[in-house]
């Protein structure tokens, strides 16, 4: 009786303190598209982390919706990481779609990498001289641990182009929020001179934009 008491003692004290969760952070998204010709995005990733240690990031396996298994990684070049006051740091590649930044200091961090962008599919993404065209999947990596936490996506498009997504907007032209790293990859992002639809279904206010000619 004495054991079976210390035993419940014991599940209760574990049970009552459990892990204390992973800090809130926001990260922050930039995409940039200088050379469109090139099918190159530029993108910046902005965070700060609680874990001295450094952090993970990670490219999923497949995009929302399309559940084949893919590799978006394979397109990322060029990577690199630095701190806020823009000392260099090292980044470890743990498989083909994981990385770890060994941190120094306590300031935000900040990766800069270029993704290759010439599929127009479901899954992909596609830049050229007429436009841009992403899914998130394909260019973003998650902060892991961070999966829950909010998004801000910022993108620069040519002169003359618009964006279009489902995202919110958020202060400035071509700024957006999502309230987790899911609400951000499974918002497709269009910018180009496309053409705008605004219909209503049932009275539910919907919006097409289309790029390309139609008839």
């Amino acid at each position: 009786m004495y054991l079976l008491l210390s035993i419940v003692m014991l599940l209760f004290l574990t049970s009552g303190n459990p892990a204390p969760a992973a800090e809130s952070v926001e990260i922050m998204y930039e995409v940039r598209m200088e050379n469109p010709l090139s099918h190159l995005f530029q993108i910046q990733m902005r965070f700060s982390t609680p874990d001295p240690d450094g952090a993970k990031l990670a490219m999923p396996a497949w995009t929302p919706g399309y559940y084949d298994i893919t590799n978006p990684a394979r397109n990322l070049q060029e990577m690199e990481a630095e701190d806020g006051s823009g000392q260099k740091l090292k980044i470890e590649k743990l498989d083909k779609l994981t990385w770890r930044i060994l941190k120094v200091g306590n300031s935000d961090l900040i990766v800069r990498y270029k993704v290759y962008a010439n599929r127009l599919t479901v899954d992909g993404a596609q830049l050229n001289d007429s436009h841009g065209y992403f899914n998130g999947a394909f260019l973003f990596p998650c902060l892991v641990g961070h999966r829950n936490d909010p998004c801000r996506l910022k993108v620069v498009a040519p002169k003359g182009w618009s964006v279009a997504t489902a995202l919110k907007p958020a202060g400035e032209p071509g700024q957006f929020a999502a309230s987790n790293y899911d609400e951000l990859v499974d918002s497709p992002v269009e910018a180009g001179q496309f053409r705008e639809l605004e219909f209503s279904v049932k009275g539910i206010p919907c919006r097409a934009v289309v790029h390309g000619q139609s008839h």
